[in-house]
């Protein structure tokens, strides 16, 4: 039998595939969303991943310092979710509802609450260790920068276009697209903050090894 048959890393990331899978089947994101974007390159990045665990015979991914740019978005992408567009409550509310409502609360508890705890377990619990580095927090964040400003001028050359602002904390209203991107800033930071803290976690795990090693 195939060697990564019996390792945990292979069943869980086929556990991701699946997550994001049926999240994608029972819901409907434009992909003007960011949530949408990341979760398609998760779901990419997770099959190539297992094919390159199977043919390699290993229980690497195929890109360790993919694979943290990807947590750390979808890590974001839950806080957000549950913060701003949830304000707080879980989307339970929905499955005593009509099918449509049920179906609805599924996909978001599937894509932004089970994929983002999946990610993150993926990275607290498996390596390889020291992979990704500190640069790497260079371009985690100016990607999603990168997607507010286009979403922003996205919607300043197309004002009649559909989805013109996929999230009500873009919503320009009276203070304008201005204050939209300076709003992005923070977030930014917040973004570069997670990533900085998996970092850690990921140094210290590393260096903790070799004296776990000698004891």
């Amino acid at each position: 039998m195939h060697p990564v048959v019996h390792t945990p890393q292979l069943w869980w990331r086929i556990l991701l595939v699946l997550i994001a899978v049926v999240g994608f089947v029972t819901g409907s994101y434009s992909t003007t969303f960011l949530t949408t974007i990341v979760t398609w390159l998760v779901l990419g990045f997770e099959l190539l991943s297992i094919w390159w665990m199977w043919t390699r015979r290993t229980t690497d991914p195929i890109s360790p310092r993919i694979r943290f740019g990807l947590t750390v978005w979808m890590v974001f992408i839950g806080i957000i979710a549950h913060t701003m567009l949830e304000h707080g409550v879980f989307p339970f509310a929905g499955f005593g509802g009509t099918w449509d409502e049920g179906r609805e609360s599924l996909t978001k508890l599937l894509i932004h609450y089970a994929l983002p705890l999946g990610m993150l377990v993926d990275w607290l619990a498996f390596g390889p260790r020291r992979r990704a580095r500190w640069i790497d927090l260079v371009w985690v964040g100016a990607v999603p920068l990168g997607y507010g400003l286009v979403t922003v001028a996205r919607a300043i050359v197309f004002p009649d276009i559909d989805d013109r602002i996929p999230y009500p904390f873009m919503e320009p209203g009276t203070a304008g697209f201005g204050m939209v991107i300076l709003t992005l800033l923070p977030m930014v930071v917040v973004i570069v903050g997670l990533g900085a803290l998996l970092l850690a976690y990921d140094r210290l795990v590393a260096l903790r090894r070799p004296f776990a090693a000698r004891g």
